[in-house]
């Protein structure tokens, strides 16, 4: 494996550890209650913690999407500019 296929590989996975601690972070603020009544997760709390993981990673998907967009747009119109000086 090159240098630059591991260096992407690690990259990668910091991303995703990175999304997974942000997400479970951010779920577990959000549906579990401060005053651990039970032992284990009620009804309530399970419910809210598959939707919002659900809504979490269909987020960060939309923005992935979005930035690529925006990236593929922002180099073809670099790429336009640098072949109109190359003309001149």
């Amino acid at each position: 494996m090159s240098a630059n296929a591991q260096a992407a590989d690690l990259l990668e996975q910091e991303m995703m550890t990175d999304l997974y601690s942000k997400m479970s972070n951010s779920c577990f603020k959000k549906c579990i209650d401060k005053g651990y009544h039970e032992e284990h997760l009620n009804k309530g709390e399970t419910v809210c913690l598959d939707r919002c993981v659900a809504k979490y990673l269909e987020t960060h998907e939309s923005i992935g999407r979005i930035l690529s967009e925006t990236t593929e747009k922002n180099q073809k119109e670099i790429d336009g500019l640098l072949e109109q000086t190359n003309k001149k």
